[in-house]
Parts: C-alpha cells; sequence; structure tokens
C-alpha cells in the first residue's frame, strides 16, 4: 500500500507539474513568475517541508525568533515556486526576451578559454547563474541531482538545455567528463551548499558543519580557480548575478589546503545565503544531528563526495 501511495503521489506530482510548466509557458515571465509566487506562498507551502526549512533556520539563525521563522518558510516557498515557474522561460530569459535581463556583475573574473570551478547555495534562481557566466565563457558543465521523478526530471532537463550548456547527474561517473572538460577549457558549476556524508569540518554559520571537499580537490588537481557565485533576482524578470574574487588555490597555505579552500568557500556561501534567507531552499536537513554523527568528518581517498547542482523536493 506504501509504494502503491508514493507512486500515485509521484504520478500526480508529475502531471502537475507538466500542466504547470504548459501554463507558464505561455505568459510573460515576470507574469509567470510573479502567479507562481504567489500560489508558491498561499499554496505550495503546504507542499515543503516546513519542519526541516524551519530547524534549518533556527540552526542558522538562533537570534530570530517563530514568527520570523514562519515569515522566512513562506518566502522560500514563494522563491521555489517563482523558480519553478521561470525554469519554463529559461530559454527566453537566454535570449533577453519579453523583457528578461541579466545582469553580471564581476565579469573581469572570467577570460574565455580559462575555465573555473562555479559554486553557489540553492539561493534565488540558481539556474539564471549558468546562463550569464555561459554569455562570456560559453556553454559549461553543470552538475545536478535528479528530483526522482522521471517525468519531472525529463522536463527539467529539457528546460535547462535551452542554457546552451551540458547537464550531468551527480555521480561519481561524471567526474572523467567533468575534468576533460576542464582540461578542453570548460567551466563546470555546482551547488555546494547542502549537507554531504564526507569532506572538510568547516564552520557554516558559526557551527561545525561537513562540507563538500570536491571543489577544493578539483581546482587543486586541474590548477583552476574556484569563483562562488551569488544570483539576485530583483523581479520576475531581472537577475543579477555577482561573482566574488577568484580562489586559488596557489594562494593558500600548502597544508590542508582542501581545508582552507573549502572554509573560504563555505564562508562566501554563508554571506550569500545571509543576505536573503527568504529566498534559500533549504528543504533537506542542512547540520548533523545527535543521530548522524557517527559520519566520518574526514574526506575519503580519492575524489570527494560531489554535491548536486538541483536539490530533490522530493527526498530529505
Amino acid at each position: 500500500m506504501k509504494n502503491r501511495h508514493y507512486t500515485s503521489r509521484r504520478w500526480f506530482l508529475g502531471a502537475v507539474a507538466k500542466t504547470s510548466w504548459a501554463i507558464f509557458a505561455l505568459l510573460p515571465v515576470k507574469q509567470a513568475s510573479d502567479v507562481a509566487g504567489f500560489l508558491g506562498r498561499h499554496v505550495g507551502i503546504h507542499l515543503l517541508k516546513r519542519d526541516v526549512i524551519a530547524s534549518n533556520f533556527r540552526m542558522a539563525f538562533p537570534q530570530f525568533g517563530e514568527e520570523r521563522i514562519a515569515e522566512l518558510t513562506r518566502g522560500v516557498a514563494e522563491n521555489i515556486a517563482r523558480l519553478f515557474a521561470e525554469v519554463a522561460r529559461l530559454g527566453d530569459i537566454g535570449r533577453r526576451a519579453g523583457g528578461a535581463d541579466v545582469e553580471l556583475v564581476g565579469a573581469h573574473h572570467l577570460t574565455r578559454g580559462k575555465p573555473a570551478i562555479f559554486v553557489g547555495p540553492h539561493l534565488s534562481n540558481w539556474e539564471v547563474g549558468v546562463i550569464a557566466i555561459s554569455r562570456v565563457l560559453g556553454p559549461m558543465n553543470v552538475i545536478y541531482t535528479p528530483v526522482g521523478i522521471p517525468s519531472v526530471d525529463r522536463q527539467l532537463l529539457s528546460h535547462r538545455q535551452q542554457t546552451g550548456s551540458t547537464y550531468f547527474e551527480r555521480s561519481r561517473a561524471a567526474m572523467r567528463s567533468i575534468m576533460t572538460g576542464i582540461e578542453e577549457g570548460r567551466s563546470v558549476a555546482l551547488l555546494v551548499d547542502q549537507r554531504v556524508p564526507s569532506g572538510p569540518a568547516v564552520d557554516f554559520f558559526g557551527r561545525s558543519t561537513i562540507a563538500t571537499g570536491f571543489p577544493a580537490w578539483l581546482a587543486m588537481r586541474c590548477n583552476v580557480p574556484i569563483i562562488p557565485v551569488n544570483g539576485r533576482r530583483e523581479r520576475g524578470d531581472r537577475f543579477v548575478i555577482t561573482l566574488s574574487e577568484p580562489l586559488y588555490p596557489e594562494d593558500f597555505p600548502q597544508e590542508d589546503r582542501e581545508y582552507h579552500l573549502t572554509q573560504r568557500m563555505m564562508t562566501a556561501v554563508e554571506g550569500f545565503i545571509r543576505s536573503a534567507p527568504q529566498n534559500w531552499f533549504c528543504n533537506k536537513a542542512r547540520w548533523r544531528t545527535k543521530e548522524t554523527a557517527s559520519v566520518d568528518d574526514t574526506a575519503p581517498a580519492g575524489p570527494p563526495a560531489v554535491p548536486g547542482m538541483v536539490a530533490s523536493t522530493d527526498r530529505r
């Protein structure tokens, strides 16, 4: 009975997603975003893991009261609904059609032919950053995590491919393609704010947490910089993507270089989230609890765990 319920739920969510995207594709970008934001705040919030989101906010912002936490949670629901609608219009956003506009701040950090590792959190519309950076560097490789609903994943991939970049499902098998791409001058982008099973223990919002060491490992191995990326939605059809100062491996102490690079990366990501916590899609438990305290704090031999580019809304 449980499996039948799970299958029915996935079928229902897939059907809703397909229908919604078809409707949003008919609307101007800003109108689609605004309508979705309203629905997300008043309806979609009931589909999210509100207890997990609220718990993450309490951990990250212990100074906030429950009323502020509840408002931030509603903001998360609004933001993820806006992103959902905007994904259906990625092609238009990329072409600046229908009033869509994407501004890139910090483009002087980019040089065509010189790859970099772009990292950021699940903040605002993280998909748009790929569009902005690709305009300067050309198509990139992007690591993502499937949602887990086949029909939705297929449609998501179809929308994302409108950016012109290549998307790799999170796996160790994708490592070779990513590394080959860097050798050929092709950058890679991924999100790094979610909890992973192994990696350096760093400070994140004043708490010790495991962060992915993959970007640092890749940067050191391929001798390329890590560039933290912050995205901000000013309107439903205007986005500002800001690139931070590149983090070059050679600028960090040789001893524990992976840790120092990862810590600096996560400090930048924390700053982005603090600037707009209501836009942080934190629907998965970010900090370890007593039940997960047995997780090893050290990075495994070989490539570290690879986080995804896109969060799952169906699994914790």
